[in-house]
């Protein structure tokens, strides 16, 4: 009874994952069906007291989620990271592509001088993180950019429907969609 009690947080985030992964394969627009695959995400490496995030310390993109989500990603690589690393390989093109997207590059944004070496050199960075298996390491580049775009349509700084980012929205909804699947198994 016990390790059936311990489990059920994780049973309950599993269940509203499912729920908002079942919600976004329902939606047309990408935009909506990449914040419903999020908040699928999100239902999984959040640990929210009363309906509200934790208090983290202050990160590169201004609040805790980098933290939690690198931490949750972290810890599914340790524990059974061979799914994930497969599904990676699967669509590696998609994934050097996402993290070579100047757009979805955090620093691009913030318009900081070094931004083109910067996504240059995670570009050498990913490449080795692939060729040498370290799911941890490819997985917290990708969803550092998917949290890119997640600020981006989440915030207002897309234009909903726009043909200017529809490469990155898809590109972004195809990534996350492929990456729950083994999250969820």
């Amino acid at each position: 009874m016990e390790r059936k009690a311990a489990n059920q947080p994780y049973a309950v985030r599993i269940h509203r994952a499912l729920s908002w992964m079942e919600r976004a394969a329902l939606q047309q627009d990408l935009e909506t069906r990449f914040i419903f695959a999020w908040i699928a995400f999100n239902a999984l490496y959040g640990q929210a007291r009363e309906g509200l995030p934790t208090a983290r310390s202050q990160g590169r993109f201004g609040g805790g989620d980098r933290s939690e989500y690198v931490d949750f990603l972290n810890k599914l690589a340790r524990l059974d990271g061979e799914p994930l690393m497969r599904a990676a390989t699967q669509i590696r093109r998609f994934l050097e592509d996402l993290v070579g997207c100047k757009y979805l590059f955090f620093a691009y944004w913030r318009d900081l001088p070094d931004w083109a070496e910067g996504l240059a050199s995670d570009a050498q960075k990913f490449g080795r993180a692939m060729e040498s298996r370290n799911v941890g390491h490819v997985l917290s580049m990708v969803f550092d950019r998917l949290y890119t775009m997640r600020l981006q349509l989440v915030h207002g700084g897309a234009t909903f429907g726009s043909r200017v980012n529809r490469q990155t929205v898809r590109m972004s909804e195809i990534v996350l969609s492929h990456f729950m699947r083994p999250m969820l198994r």
